[in-house]
């Protein structure tokens, strides 16, 4: 089975989803825009899930900021990033 997962970001929270390939949810979080938040979804993602396929943010004004922390501490722990095109 493949997983995914999205993040759609905002200010000051950031909704988590993870489906599988069939688009089925198999969780799905709301994280707070700060140390404790990226925790979370590190946590999240360390679930012992099948090696997730991708994580896609969808920003509105690209990936920068703490967004662009994130993406680099999700690639570290082994999973691959596609921006929202």
């Amino acid at each position: 089975m493949r997983v995914f997962c999205g993040i759609d970001w905002a200010e000051s929270h950031h909704d988590i989803a993870l489906v599988d390939q069939d688009g089925d949810p198999l969780a799905k979080m709301r994280i707070s825009d700060d140390a404790a938040g990226f925790h979370a979804l590190l946590e999240l993602l360390a679930l012992p899930l099948p090696k997730t396929s991708s994580v896609q943010f969808t920003r509105h004004d690209g990936i920068r900021g703490g967004c662009r922390r994130v993406v680099r501490v999700v690639v570290r722990r082994g999973r691959r990033f596609a921006p929202d095109r």
